[in-house]
């Protein structure tokens, strides 16, 4: 199961889906929709992270998806993660075999300046309220660092058409940022159900949000020395094998 972040939906994972897929000929690959998001931009998004667990599983549920799931999740989906596999009933926490958790954060460990640097916060604001064009160039500025004029721009038209067809509204932007806001439940966590991964080059969550998560409850973390937020955007190939890796160990596209 894949997990994006605030404000967007399965089809920003671009090509990281397909190619984690070729990998798991055996397996299904799910994109998921937060409601608020991408398929679901008419819904209102959850604001208390039990809710969102309950609408993710619901998901799953509809499409026929029977537990254990493997996860993997950025950001905001990140957090949702850490929540289910910490949920205070055991059976829904128990459903999330393993996850790895892209550069996160969490409300009651990691300091608010951290979990979305202000700078980046303050341009994501401003950008809500001008053109779709700009403001994709601004969200492709903060979370992706792969360099190329001709990349650059045929992923911002792809984003604008996304946000056309899509458009996540203001009041779910708010909404989801509370969301994020919301997360303080305590974190106990087996090392072998989650690995954190870290990009030292992200300008919109600082990497030490994932150190310290990693630090307090034993969890193993990946360092990317050169990609932005947007890790599976970056290096889809370095994100996947990392997954895999952790997910069923050794050689893990032979699985």
């Amino acid at each position: 199961m894949l997990l994006r972040g605030l404000a967007r939906g399965s089809r920003h994972w671009g090509e990281f889906a397909h190619h984690l897929q070729e990998q798991l000929p055996g397996d299904r690959v799910v994109c998921v929709d937060l409601a608020g998001n991408g398929r679901r931009h008419q819904e209102r998004s959850p604001l208390t992270a039990d809710d969102a667990v309950s609408d993710l599983r619901e998901q799953l549920r509809e499409q026929g998806l029977q537990p254990p799931y493997y996860v993997i999740a950025l950001s905001l989906g990140g957090m949702l993660t850490l929540n289910w596999l910490v949920h205070d009933d055991s059976a829904i926490a128990d459903e999330v075999a393993s996850a790895v958790v892209i550069n996160t954060s969490h409300g009651k460990y990691n300091p608010i300046y951290h979990r979305m640097r202000p700078l980046a916060l303050q341009r994501l604001l401003m950008a809500l309220w001008l053109p779709v064009s700009m403001r994709e160039s601004i969200v492709y500025q903060l979370t992706v660092n792969t360099r190329g004029h001709r990349k650059r721009r045929t992923t911002i038209c792809e984003w604008i058409a996304i946000q056309r067809q899509n458009p996540v509204s203001v009041q779910n932007f708010y909404r989801q940022i509370k969301l994020a806001g919301s997360f303080s439940k305590p974190l106990k966590i087996e090392p072998r159900r989650c690995l954190l991964l870290a990009s030292t080059q992200d300008h919109l969550v600082n990497p030490n949000c994932s150190q310290t998560l990693a630090g307090r409850f034993g969890l193993s973390v990946g360092y990317h020395s050169k990609a932005g937020h947007d890790m599976t955007f970056d290096d889809p190939d370095w994100v996947a094998k990392r997954a895999l890796q952790h997910f069923f160990g050794g050689d893990a596209a032979g699985q």
